[in-house]
């Protein structure tokens, strides 16, 4: 019988406030809850198999989390992937359905691609895993969500 370990090992909550739907183009919010999550879980960046990328496939989100991750990353070299491609944007349940296809998908040994994955935009210059899951061996990965906020008028 398998004993299952796997956890959250961390997470972080943030908030850039740049704009209610759009992220900040710097990616420095998305950099600040990389590195506040991979703080709280207590491991090192050495131990990152993959990032699971918010991965809207939007223009304003793909350039910004380029830049967000890389920012993260500094040298180091980690796969990014975006399940979505699978399953759309689910909205409040896209975290969970994230991590579970990344939790299995570690455990059984690969990386998932991003589908229809044709070019990185301009700009966007990470590790993708395009449309062919990567064989590979880890045992922790980061999936991001981030999330729009509107605000009341008082």
């Amino acid at each position: 019988m398998h004993e299952y370990t796997e956890k959250v090992a961390g997470h972080a909550l943030t908030c850039d406030a740049y704009h209610p739907t759009s992220p900040d183009p710097s990616g420095d919010g998305i950099r600040k809850t990389l590195l506040t999550a991979l703080s709280d879980s207590g491991l090192a960046l050495a131990d990152i198999g993959c990032i699971n990328a918010h991965g809207t496939g939007t223009e304003a989100n793909d350039r910004a989390e380029s830049r967000g991750i890389a920012k993260f990353l500094g040298d180091a070299k980690v796969p990014v992937t975006a399940t979505k491609s699978f399953f759309g944007h689910c909205m409040g349940s896209a975290g969970i359905l994230e991590a579970t296809c990344n939790l299995l998908a570690m455990n059984a040994g690969f990386i998932p691609p991003t589908l229809n994955f044709s070019a990185p935009r301009p700009g966007c210059t990470l590790d993708y895993v395009p449309n062919i899951a990567r064989n590979c061996h880890y045992h922790a990965f980061i999936s991001a969500n981030y999330a729009f906020a509107a605000t009341t008028p008082r």
